[in-house]
């Protein structure tokens, strides 16, 4: 009976997909590769994949129990769009969910406030609406509301001697800089990058030649790769000069676009949230209820051609129809143990991280010496002479969160020393991808290891970004959905309603 209903059921969805134009064929095809940017982008967070309307009826007869690992913003993405048809639960190690989505509360008298409190973010801070379509569908999905901040950007070199900021004032501020040749060069690359880089970017496109090697052929100076446009690249991506020196052109050049932080003046809108990240954290792990289990590091994933059994630290044991692992790639491996395939082994392998110290502090010791190149981005490419070290960056939280404060707030990635003992508020560790040519060779074959009980998702899916690691997991939310419909994938261990 079971079997015949099923059946009846295939052939009614095979009959609508035909009749609404949406071959089975292209969900064999589509598969997710690397930079989820070069994904289709549409205006409703629900639209990544689009789906015929009958994947409601199938979803109400197929209920999948499922399980999401990691509630960052790629395994929360994930979540929010399947809880809605699915049983969905989501297991989290710390004690709160959001990963980098972190606020903290300080105390307002402390730093002279107005207020009792102040709601500040120690991770992800500000975003703006183009390079974040994702991100920026879901806050308004979510009805959340967004401030807009200035977009500015500081840079300190050896050792803080030499400093300035994109805007002019920063720019002359320090003394002798309008006589300084190495200077001029500087600036007069930056006005011929600005006017070429678009067209530079379409030509480099498919070539894997570094900005490095591209510009330098090109005749653009030392001066503007070392001191301007590299110590730029390292502070957006978070990444040590020498892998952002060899990043292909094209990547380079379109990701400081997309952010639109290139050249003097030019930029985008950027916005904070209103209240901190912990608000779109809070909406959307309100719906899971007692399904959010905070506190409960799993430790083993184990499949079967049916499903998968999730088995954490405290000797819990569940079994579910498919596992959503939206951790590091490095976590998802250790998960799956011997059950991983050789291809999983390969790819995710691929995958190396580094550890960062953030510090929420009013240290002013980490900004530039003058107040005048002060911005809400500061970055010391070199904080210790080295170029394989990842940058100090420095975040002017007033300005980001439009916080009025006697005494300035700052969060810095990565410090070279310790703020006073007086001056900490706060103390955190976070990793970041290293995408070197391993790790952006492993991206574009990721979509192989999808869909076996078992997907993947995370931030090392694409550029590292908080958008990245939300479209990464609302792609394998769909192609569950998808799967699901075309009766590629059903309940073993739920019951058809």
């Amino acid at each position: 009976m079971q079997a015949c209903l099923r059946s009846r059921i295939i052939l009614i969805l095979i009959q609508t997909t035909v009749r609404e134009g949406w071959g089975i064929g292209s969900l064999v095809r589509e598969r997710y590769h690397g930079d989820p940017r070069a994904l289709e982008r549409r205006t409703s967070f629900y639209d990544l994949s689009p789906l015929p309307p009958s994947v409601w009826l199938f979803s109400s007869i197929w209920r999948m129990k499922l399980a999401v690992v990691g509630s960052g913003i790629a395994g929360l993405g994930a979540a929010w769009r399947l809880h809605r048809t699915h049983d969905v639960t989501v297991y989290e190690a710390d004690s709160l969910p959001g990963g980098i989505s972190r606020t903290v509360e300080v105390d307002g008298a402390a730093v002279g406030a107005d207020r009792e409190t102040l709601a500040v973010d120690t991770g992800f801070v500000a975003f703006n609406e183009p390079s974040c379509p994702r991100l920026t569908a879901l806050l308004v999905e979510l009805g959340v509301e967004t401030q807009p901040v200035e977009a500015s950007f500081s840079v300190m070199l050896d050792g803080g001697h030499r400093e300035y900021s994109g805007h002019l004032g920063g720019v002359l501020a320090q003394p002798g800089r309008p006589f300084d040749t190495r200077f001029l060069r500087m600036l007069r690359d930056m006005v011929r990058f600005r006017r070429k880089a678009g067209a530079l970017a379409r030509e480099m496109r498919g070539s894997q030649s570094s900005i490095r090697e591209v510009l330098t052929a090109r005749g653009y100076s030392d001066a503007f790769l070392d001191d301007y446009l590299l110590p730029l690249g390292a502070a957006v991506r978070f990444a040590p000069l020498r892998e952002v020196a060899a990043t292909p052109a094209a990547a380079f050049i379109e990701s400081l676009v997309g952010l639109g932080v290139l050249g003097l003046g030019d930029h985008l809108q950027w916005c904070s949230i209103g209240g901190g990240s912990r608000t779109y954290v809070d909406l959307m792990t309100a719906p899971l209820g007692k399904q959010l289990r905070l506190k409960t590091p799993v430790v083993a994933v184990e499949r079967d051609t049916d499903g998968a059994r999730v088995r954490d630290e405290g000797g819990g044991s569940e079994r579910y129809d498919g596992v959503i692992i939206a951790t590091r790639a490095d976590q998802a491996l250790a998960m799956l143990g011997a059950g991983a395939t050789d291809e999983e082994r390969a790819l995710l392998g691929a995958f190396r991280y580094t550890d960062c110290t953030a510090l929420l502090h009013t240290d002013q010791r980490f900004m530039p010496r003058r107040r005048r190149i002060w911005a809400n981005w500061n970055c010391h490419a070199c904080p210790q002479g080295q170029d394989g070290e990842l940058p100090m960056l420095t975040c002017w939280m007033n300005r980001l969160h439009n916080i009025a404060t006697d005494i300035p707030l700052f969060v810095t990635r990565n410090p070279a020393e310790s703020p006073g003992a007086q001056q900490m508020l706060g103390q955190f560790t976070q990793a970041y991808p290293i995408l070197d040519t391993a790790a952006r060779r492993a991206q574009s074959a990721l979509g192989e290891i999808q869909g076996r009980r078992v997907w993947f998702c995370g931030a090392y899916c694409g550029l590292g970004s908080h958008e990245d690691a939300l479209v990464s997991g609302t792609t394998v939310a769909a192609q569950i959905e998808r799967a699901v419909e075309y009766g590629l994938l059903g309940p073993a261990v739920s019951a058809v309603a």
